[in-house]
C-alpha cells in the first residue's frame, strides 16, 4: 500500500496541478509540500480541508480506499440533477434548481448505503412528497 504523502502526489497528478499550484492553493510553502509527499511529515487538518475542498479525494490520501465517491463525481451528478430540473419545470411543481438537486443528491447518496427495497419505496413517497412543497417550505 502505498503512504500518505504517496497518495497525495497521485491525487495532485490526478488533478493536473503543479506542486507550486497546489502551494498556492492551499497557503504552503513548496518545503512543507515536498516534506508531505515524501513522508517526513504528515499533512494538518488545515491542509487536508483545503485539500477537500479542491476536489482532493482526502478519504483516499488518508486510507488509501477507493470504493467511495468522489467529489467530482458527486459535483457531477448535482450538475445533472439541476439539468434535469428542466424536466420538472414542465410540470405545476415548484422547485429551485439547487432544491432538486439537494433532493437527488441525497436520494443518491442513501441509496447508496441503502439497499433495501422497503426503505427505498419510503424514500420515494419523501421525495414525491417534497417534490410536492413550495420552495419556501424546503
Amino acid at each position: 500500500m502505498h503512504s500518505i504523502g504517496e497518495r497525495l502526489k497521485e491525487e495532485r497528478k490526478r488533478l493536473g496541478l503543479s506542486q507550486m499550484e497546489l502551494c498556492e492553493l492551499t497557503g504552503i510553502t513548496r518545503k512543507t509540500l515536498f516534506s508531505y509527499e515524501t513522508g517526513e511529515r504528515s499533512p494538518n487538518v488545515l491542509f487536508l480541508s483545503a485539500l477537500f475542498d479542491h476536489d482532493f479525494d482526502v478519504d483516499y490520501i488518508l486510507k488509501g480506499e477507493l470504493d467511495r465517491l468522489r467529489p467530482s463525481l458527486l459535483k457531477k451528478i448535482q450538475d445533472a440533477a439541476e439539468s434535469a430540473f428542466q424536466m420538472v419545470n414542465s410540470t405545476d411543481i415548484a422547485v429551485t434548481p439547487a432544491q432538486f438537486a439537494q433532493m437527488l443528491t441525497s436520494l443518491l447518496a442513501t441509496a447508496e448505503t441503502d439497499k433495501n427495497e422497503q426503505e427505498n419505496a419510503v424514500q420515494t413517497d419523501h421525495f414525491e412528497k417534497a417534490l410536492q412543497k413550495k420552495p419556501g417550505e424546503m
